[in-house]
Order: structure tokens, then sequence, then C-alpha cells
């Protein structure tokens, strides 16, 4: 969809090489399902040094309803791999059921140095290496919400589910079923 909408806009991409050439374009890591998504972003390579307000128009005429360019940033080639590598997830996981001291539960998995996920028939992941922020708050109907700011590189990536069954070990397992997942958008790693 994408990749017709910057055709139809007549951006001018860069394509690569072969027989069937394509438009050169790195997405960002897909949610898992059941997530819902706020903001996703995509890097081409363009010969374009100004994005201006009517290339974004151009774009969006192209898509269908309910898809949206809603922001375009320059980025210097060297940069995207440095992008692709060190970009984190923001989701917002919010508990329709309370749980008790769950300002406790964040401080206690942050605190630790090893959280070892057991997936079945694949080798045990350590997923506290890609889990960079968690942070405790409350949404417009007081339930409680848990901001995770997890990695989501091409090489690394940590789904809030894998996150959610972690950190619910020590309540019910019921618990996932009375989630809300939703990723608002990415960011890169501070400090990177």
């Amino acid at each position: 969809m994408i990749k017709l909408a910057l055709k139809r806009a007549a951006v001018p991409v860069k394509y690569t090489a072969g027989f069937n050439p394509r438009i050169s374009i790195i997405y960002c890591p897909p949610s898992p399902v059941g997530v819902s998504v706020e903001n996703d972003f995509f890097i081409i390579l363009s010969s374009l040094v100004d994005f201006e307000k009517d290339v974004i128009n151009k774009i969006n005429e192209t898509l269908p309803v309910g898809f949206r360019i809603h922001n375009i940033e320059r980025v210097d080639k060297e940069e995207v791999d440095k992008i692709s590598k060190d970009i984190v997830a923001v989701y917002n996981i919010t508990f329709l059921k309370k749980i008790e001291s769950i300002e406790q539960s964040i401080e206690d998995v942050i605190s630790q140095k090893e959280l070892i996920l057991k997936r079945k028939g694949k080798k045990d992941k350590n997923i506290r290496l890609f889990i960079n922020k968690l942070i405790c708050c409350k949404d417009d109907k007081g339930n409680d919400v848990i901001k995770g700011f997890l990695k989501a590189s091409q090489e690394s990536y940590l789904s809030p589910i894998d996150f959610l069954k972690i950190f619910l070990q020590k309540e019910k397992e019921e618990f996932l079923y009375f989630t809300e997942i939703s990723r608002i958008h990415f960011e890169l790693e501070k400090g990177k």
C-alpha cells in the first residue's frame, strides 16, 4: 500500500537492483496479533531534499481512508542503519482488572538482571535485555497502565505479550485476557 502510494504521488525513491527492481523501503517491526497500533514508521531512500507539506498531501490523497502520513523527517543515509538497530517501541498496556502492588511489580522487574522467558521447543530468552523503561500510570477510566519501552529493532524484538507473561507470572495468567495493548509510537533508544 505504501509503495503504491509513493508511486502514485510521484515521490522520487531509490529502487533495488536486479531483474525485478522494487522500492527500497524499511518497515518498522510488525505488531503482534491482538495489539492495536496508533503510529508506525517506514524509511525510504529518496532524492528529495525537502519534504514539503504538499508531498505529504500528495501521498495522503492516494492512501485509503484511515491511513495518513502525519510527518516526514529527513534522515541522512548514514543514520538509517542506526535507526533500524536502536529503535524502541512504546506500548500502553492497560489492565482492565485491578492488579495489587503494580508499582512494586514494576520495580521488581527493573531490578532484575535476568528475566528468563521459557519457550516450548525454543531456546530460553533473557527478555530483561529488551526492556528499556517501564512507567506506571492511570488512564482516564482509572485503570492501571504500564507504559513499556521495549526494543524493537530488526535484530532484536520483544513482544509485549512475552513481557506480560513474565510480568504476570506472580499473578494469575487470566490477567492476560483482561489487558488492552496498543503500540503508541517508536523512538530512538536513549544514549545511542
